[in-house]
């Protein structure tokens, strides 16, 4: 289908042809005789004609079929559709020159690497910088509560309380006179025993008093110091000292 742009453009070639053809009818009028005319100068080229409309678009092109590719031993089999190719494992590459041998003497501020008649000098690198500390994390949330542990032992007994207050006095006794045959202390020689125990008596003097019976007669005595034996079961044997002290 033309467009009214077409049909103008149709009509301006046609106006135009028919100028020319006049043109050149007027030449051929004017130009009669033996005169030479030299040809004239070629004109500007005219402005560029406008782009025509784009054509209809093609119809879409046949699908395409797709491949695979099957693993050989020697190499792989493509199949694309009813066509297939081999490629063919490529052939092993000549080996490779001797290499040489390195070896790597440690030192003090570094390494010597030694390659044949080469060598190279690996200095320590230096300490860098510690960066700076991140940001802390956010606390975790509470694990569970474990299972309570076993009861420890039990701990040593605290130190003793302050002592009470005194209570009241008791009214005072009759002074009794003073003596130095008043008994201070009952010594029982190699503890209780059993039936009748004897024991000794010891006055605020230091003297020791015992038990004394030969036959018929019983007496109390005063000890010297030296060994004795007590007459009871227990037979206790006890020494006294020259100050006083019973011992067994």
């Amino acid at each position: 289908m033309k467009t009214s742009m077409d049909k103008r453009h149709r009509e301006e070639f046609q106006t135009l042809l028919i100028l020319l053809g006049l043109l050149f009818l007027v030449v051929l009028m004017t130009g009669c005789g033996n005169r030479k005319y030299e040809s004239g100068i070629n004109g500007k080229d005219g402005a560029a004609g406008q782009d025509g409309a784009d054509g209809r678009d093609g119809n879409d092109g046949a699908p395409g079929s797709s491949c695979s590719v099957e693993q050989l031993t020697n190499g792989a089999l493509i199949t694309c559709g009813a066509t297939t190719a081999f490629v063919s494992n490529g052939a092993a590459g000549a080996p490779g020159e001797p290499g040489e041998a390195c070896s790597v003497q440690q030192t003090v501020n570094g390494a010597v690497i030694t390659c044949a008649n080469s060598t190279a000098v690996v200095m320590n690198g230096l300490d860098g910088q510690n960066g700076q500390d991140g940001q802390n994390g956010q606390d975790g949330a509470d694990g569970a509560d474990g299972i309570d542990g076993q009861d420890g032992a039990d701990g040593q007994d605290g130190v003793a309380g302050p002592q009470g207050p005194a209570g009241p006095q008791g009214p005072a006794g009759p002074t009794g006179p003073a003596t130095a045959y008043s008994v201070t202390e009952l010594i029982n020689p190699c503890g209780d025993g059993a039936g009748f125990d004897e024991v000794l008596l010891q006055l605020a003097n230091g003297q020791i008093i015992a038990h004394f019976a030969s036959g018929q007669y019983q007496f109390l005595t005063i000890l010297s110091p030296g060994n004795y034996v007590t007459t009871d079961q227990q037979a206790c044997n006890f020494n006294v000292s020259n100050t006083g002290v019973v011992t067994w």
